[in-house]
């Protein structure tokens, strides 16, 4: 499958960690260089929807989390251009082993003969609720997932539904961090499936994400949902309950 690696031009710690990893049970993949957005893209980058981002956030998205969602855009296109039926998007802090390769080899193989129609698997994060066990895979449960789990650390998919991703942010823009949107679209109908436990680990970095990039006019926590909060979850949790409940 087609293998990449989004890694920025200064994090060389990182790359060389997961350069390790590959060689061993990975060898052919290629270095996605992370895009890491001008300092103005809040009003030069046309793909940025700042409307929709203040009406689910209540802010600005920061620049890390911009450049991020640019990374894997660009991912999913040299994905496309491969030509590949499958595709390996992985972040660079990511921990693969020969054991989590072969889950993977099994799990595009299984998808492939029982559900053409699959999308795309989080390969590092489990989410317990509103999911449907699929299959048991060399230690590990394949769960489809109505409500997809967050982080994007690790992500295998299909060609073509990466085409139908593209598409669909290209049309609402950029308007939450990669792995909200990309939970947002599977919830409009599109099948995600998750690994529980993950086949794929996280090394201890810190963040590339500066979080202090620009300051947030969200309140502080408390355990009521801001405004903000409602319009984000509420329609991607009654979709994916509804998807789930019927078995869609």
């Amino acid at each position: 499958m087609f293998t990449q690696v989004i890694n920025l031009d200064r994090s060389a710690d990182r790359l060389a960690a997961i350069s390790r990893d590959l060689q061993l049970c990975l060898p052919e993949w290629q270095r996605l260089p992370a895009i890491e957005p001008d300092a103005d893209y809040v009003t030069t980058l046309p793909i940025y929807h700042r409307a929709k981002a203040r009406k689910y956030f209540g802010r600005d998205l920061r620049r890390g989390e911009v450049g991020c969602f640019q990374s894997h855009r660009a991912a999913l296109m040299a994905l496309v251009q491969s030509g590949a039926d499958h595709g390996l998007v992985l972040e660079d802090d990511v921990i693969l082993t020969r054991p989590a390769v072969d889950a993977i080899i099994a799990a595009v193989a299984l998808l492939d003969a029982r559900d053409p129609d699959w999308a795309c698997v989080n390969l590092v994060h489990a989410q317990v609720l509103r999911r449907r066990h699929f299959a048991a895979i060399g230690g590990h449960d394949l769960w489809r997932s109505y409500q997809f789990p967050l982080l994007t650390s690790a992500l295998l998919w299909r060609r073509d539904k990466a085409v139908a991703f593209l598409e669909w942010t290209a049309t609402t823009g950029i308007y939450a961090p990669v792995d909200n949107q990309l939970r947002d679209w599977i919830s409009l109908g599109n099948k995600g499936y998750a690994f529980d436990p993950p086949p794929v680990g996280l090394r201890a970095f810190d963040s590339t994400i500066q979080v202090a990039e620009q300051a947030s006019t969200v309140p502080a926590h408390s355990n009521k949902f801001t405004i903000h909060e409602i319009r984000q979850k509420l329609p991607l949790y009654w979709r994916s309950y509804r998807d789930h409940l019927l078995h869609r």
